[in-house]
């Protein structure tokens, strides 16, 4: 397992745009290598992340997290103890005119596994997911401190593939 954590800031050298789209790229690292500091730091503090978008795949009410700490509980302990790989791709930002808050749209492309089960090649019980994530995202702070954060995220399932049973919490055996 990999022990190294990725860091919260990129440095000075980002451009408005890129990072803005940071912020998603925070919250997916996040989720993949179930770091809660990489989560948090995608978020404002009264951030929304409505997924309810993904009920048609799942089969299940995603009923919309307010609050930072709701949405880190949330999303890590029901993600974070599964192998996943979200890879973000097709990124639009829209920034505004003062360049401190932008719209940011991909499409991602997210594989999970049962915890436990993401290397062993004789596994193939999975989940894929084709969705489409949205993002309201603003500047907080300034200078070399300042971090883009989503106010609102929202995640809206294109397709599916896969044993939708892997992303049950209920199912899996600990």
């Amino acid at each position: 397992m990999n022990t190294r954590k990725s860091p919260i800031h990129l440095g000075p050298g980002l451009t408005p745009r890129e990072a803005a789209v940071d912020a998603m790229y925070r919250l997916v690292h996040g989720l993949d290598f179930n770091d809660a500091d990489l989560v948090r730091s995608a978020f404002v503090e009264d951030a929304i992340l409505d997924i309810s978008g993904l009920s048609p795949a799942t089969g299940r009410d995603h009923p919309e997290q307010k609050g930072v700490d709701n949405i880190v509980n949330g999303v890590l302990a029901h993600v974070g103890p599964m192998p996943t790989s979200h890879n973000i791709n097709n990124v639009r930002v829209k920034l505004n005119d003062s360049m401190d808050q932008a719209e940011v749209t991909s499409y991602v492309i997210a594989q999970h596994f049962r915890p436990g089960e993401g290397h062993d090649p004789s596994k193939r019980d999975y989940v894929l997911f084709g969705n489409s994530y949205w993002a309201d995202v603003v500047k907080v702070g300034e200078g070399d401190d300042a971090l883009w954060k989503m106010k609102r995220f929202e995640a809206q399932n294109i397709w599916a593939e896969g044993d939708m049973s892997v992303s049950d919490v209920k199912t899996w055996k600990t």
